[in-house]
């Protein structure tokens, strides 16, 4: 295998491909009477069997609130009202409660196959009034996936914007949705240079690649200077660190950042590295880390090969399984695709991540 430059950088996990601003979490539109609905229209990336679905509940849910989670087949544009195939539904019981984070399994799987459409439904059932949660401050996507929300006795669409879903074959195992982040908390992170604390993501992946800088953000209420600084997992560093001044020194106002390595490392593949930023005065660096409610659904997410890890008082903590930072990585080549230890980026070559271009 042979590194290969890209014709531009490009960014994974792409957290900034649309992030618009702080993320935290909204609420859906509530549906309390009979008929009512919440939706999600969708094409399939890869042939699956959904088995799970994952849903963080909006924090407004009524008193005994039930729910049937559905998955239906599209006509028009718009959910049918037709399960895709016998019993692919689930009553959710009682288990609705405000901002929680549940897994349900179908009476019956879903077996679609890549490129068809089909429509992820809450249909109301009884009690109170049931929503879902979504992300903030991500751009919509205008096309598919969509939402589509009944609460008026008629269906009307709206552009789609980051539901906190998860489709699964077993409870272990999720598919990767276009623009669906399932976490369950987002966290503002407030940090200096107390006890020589570093912190930022552990991360590898199945092929070598070149490591050009990171992508953060940050609030410039609070952002004093850093380094940034590359490390394996022994802890030995790779590379001088590179200095950055803080964000609140160009700008007023919170937002996203570049920040190119003074050098760009090699490195290999299936290797674990640490990209770490290490606040150098008292001055408080901002920023945000996101947790998923389990380690089952990294699938969903990275496959558990990119988190949150920290470095405090030289002691560092591998562990933060379930969290990881608002941080891109910034790429600038590939392997040559020859042979099987092809880079592979979150189960996808990184042709198929190419919307990450800078």
């Amino acid at each position: 295998m042979t590194l290969v430059p890209t014709p531009r950088n490009f960014t994974y996990p792409q957290f900034f491909n649309r992030l618009a601003g702080q993320p935290a979490f909204g609420n859906s539109n509530s549906i309390d009477a009979t008929g009512e609905y919440l939706a999600v229209g969708m094409m399939a990336e890869d042939d699956m069997t959904i088995n799970n679905v994952v849903i963080r509940w909006g924090s407004a849910i009524g008193a005994s609130a039930i729910a049937e989670i559905r998955i239906e087949t599209m006509v028009g544009g718009l959910s049918s009202g037709v399960l895709w195939a016998a019993n692919t539904k689930k009553n959710t019981g009682l288990t609705i409660a405000n901002s929680t984070t549940v897994m349900y399994t179908l009476d019956a799987p879903a077996v679609i196959l890549r490129g068809s459409y089909y429509v992820v439904k809450i249909l109301w059932v009884s009690g109170g009034a049931i929503q879902y949660s979504y992300i903030n401050n991500l751009n919509a996507v205008f096309g598919v996936p969509f939402i589509e929300t009944n609460t008026s006795g008629s269906a009307a669409k709206a552009i789609h914007v980051p539901v906190v879903l998860a489709l699964g074959n077993n409870p272990t195992s999720f598919y990767k949705l276009t623009n669906m982040y399932p976490v369950s908390a987002t966290t503002v992170l407030t940090v200096n240079n107390a006890n020589s604390g570093a912190y930022g993501v552990r991360f590898k992946f199945q092929g070598p690649f070149r490591l050009e800088g990171v992508r953060m953000w940050f609030s410039s209420a609070a952002s004093g200077n850093f380094n940034l600084a590359l490390y394996d997992d022994a802890g030995i560093a790779i590379g001088t660190p590179t200095p950055v001044i803080g964000i609140n020194q160009f700008v007023s106002s919170s937002g996203i950042t570049q920040y190119m390595l003074n050098a760009a490392p090699d490195l290999l593949a299936n290797t674990w590295y640490n990209m770490m930023f290490e606040p150098t005065t008292t001055t408080n660096v901002v920023t945000m880390v996101n947790t998923i409610a389990s380690t089952d659904y990294h699938s969903a997410m990275f496959d558990g090969l990119f988190h949150y890890v920290t470095r405090i008082s030289g002691v560092w903590d591998k562990t933060r399984l379930t969290e990881f930072p608002l941080m891109d990585l910034v790429l600038g080549a590939v392997d040559n695709g020859a042979g099987s230890g092809a880079t592979v980026l979150g189960g996808k070559r990184p042709t198929a991540l190419m919307g990450g271009l800078v």
